[in-house]
């Protein structure tokens, strides 16, 4: 019984023995190593004073520019509820048909207009205006014996381009109805019609607050419906070019 038990204490006792020695082969573990986050000031930033942040809530936000404002001329409304008048003087002449068989060619040449104008303002750059005119014309060398008139009647819109300066650029459109008086060697003629178009473009500068002057071109279209003679209707074109002289009750 004695040899069994023996040899069992013999092999736990060089298990236990060889146990203890892996144990003494495993090397020891080597502590974790912290490095620094911030390196250590050195002695030269240590002896400098520490410097504040800045608040932003404290500093001031630098003052806005100031706005520029561009006046284009002078802010008065010297045209709204104020009267004008203006007085023109033109050169003019006409071409086209007083009907179908009477071209004006053959029977005047150029002549001369008058006209007069009275406006009242219904804006600051709007007017309106009733415009009366009168031409007078000279023979052709067709017909050395004729001549004739015309007067017209027109109702229209002007518009002024700027406002309270001294040059005054305009342009205007109107409609009215038109007489026209043709004496030839054979007899007296009178046409009565429509000038369904009258475009007219000028500019008055005004020398004084009230009154200015400057040139002004015009151009005319009409339509003669009651005519002597058995023909068709045709148009007769006038055009104008002169000198307008205006009164301006507001001043510029």
């Amino acid at each position: 019984m004695r040899s069994p038990l023996a040899l069992l204490g013999i092999i736990g006792a060089t298990s236990i023995a060889h146990a203890q020695s892996r144990a003494d082969q495993v090397p020891p573990s080597r502590p974790d190593v912290q490095l620094p986050v911030d390196p250590a000031p050195s002695d030269e930033t240590r002896d400098q004073p520490a410097q504040s942040l800045p608040n932003p809530q404290l500093v001031a936000a630098p003052p806005e520019p100031a706005s520029k404002f561009i006046l284009v001329g002078p802010t008065d409304d010297t045209i709204s509820h104020h009267v004008s008048f203006s007085l023109n003087a033109s050169y003019t002449n006409m071409f086209g048909s007083l009907d179908s068989k009477t071209p004006i060619s053959n029977k005047l040449s150029h002549g001369y207009s008058l006209g007069l104008t009275a406006g009242y303002g219904l804006s600051r750059y709007v007017e309106l205006e009733l415009d009366a005119a009168g031409s007078m014309f000279r023979s052709a060398v067709d017909c050395m014996n004729c001549s004739a008139r015309a007067y017209g009647l027109n109702g229209g819109i002007r518009y002024n381009l700027v406002q309270g300066v001294r040059f005054n650029p305009w342009v205007r459109v109107a409609v009215g109805i038109s007489t026209f008086r043709l004496d030839d060697t054979i007899e007296k003629r009178n046409y009565l019609g429509l000038q369904w178009l009258n475009a007219t473009i000028g500019g008055d500068w005004y020398a004084t607050r009230n009154f200015g002057f400057g040139p002004m071109l015009s151009m005319a279209l009409t339509s003669y419906f009651d005519h002597p003679s058995n023909s068709r209707t045709s148009v007769a074109a006038q055009w104008l070019a002169g000198l307008n002289v205006a009164l301006d009750t507001a001043g510029k």
